[in-house]
């Protein structure tokens, strides 16, 4: 989680590249910016795997929304989901659920509903699931991605807008969301000379 740049995707990534090399453990990165999603870009690989012969709209064409079709079509299965995520050519034991970038399908069609079944199928199959937010709080996606986290990574740029983000939005982790404050390791990313001081920081939400 974090702000808008603060660098969530760039730290997700390399968070599933380096526990996949590090350990040898299957990983799982879900691009759950429902919006924006660019995780493919990152590593440099397709939105799909070329040999898919089923049908999509063209603005749906990302594995995350492959995965909902077959779910309203009844038909999602271990096999369906091993044959659609994307394998990372350079670590074989990354795989990768390419994110949706239309905003009429987030609106109209994604829900918590299909991601928990796809989360309940990931779950049998990996031993590591890292799952990159939006910055918005808005949507559904971000909000259901936060819940279901064993650890949620608070991505912080050591401006003063960010810590007043900050702040508000554990607030709304905390009290309207349920969420526990201890499952939540802040990150202070970007830091430069005009940056607050990391004991400042410490010191308004005194923290260790």
């Amino acid at each position: 989680s974090g702000n808008n740049g603060s660098g969530k995707t760039t730290f997700s990534s390399n968070l599933a590249l380096t526990i996949a090399k590090n350990t040898g453990k299957k990983v799982l990165l879900i691009d759950l910016d429902t919006v924006g999603a660019n995780i493919n870009n990152f590593f440099n690989v397709n939105k799909i795997n070329k040999d898919i012969s089923i049908k999509i709209d063209e603005d749906k064409v990302c594995v995350l929304n492959y995965f909902t079709e077959a779910i309203q079509k009844n038909i999602f299965d271990y096999d369906m989901f091993l044959s659609l995520v994307i394998r990372y050519g350079k670590c074989n034991n990354l795989h990768i659920i390419t994110g949706n970038t239309s905003m009429f399908v987030c609106q109209n069609v994604l829900c918590e509903e299909y991601y928990s079944k796809i989360l309940e199928k990931a779950k049998e199959l990996y031993d590591y699931i890292v799952i990159d937010t939006n910055s918005s709080l808005f949507l559904d996606a971000t909000k259901w991605a936060l819940e279901n986290a064993d650890v949620i990574y608070y991505i912080l740029e050591g401006s003063y807008k960010d810590i007043v983000n900050l702040k508000n939005n554990l607030g709304i982790f905390s009290k309207s969301w349920d969420i526990l404050l201890d499952k939540i390791e802040i990150i202070l990313n970007k830091n430069n000379n005009y940056s607050l001081s990391k004991d400042y920081i410490q010191s308004v939400f005194n923290l260790k």
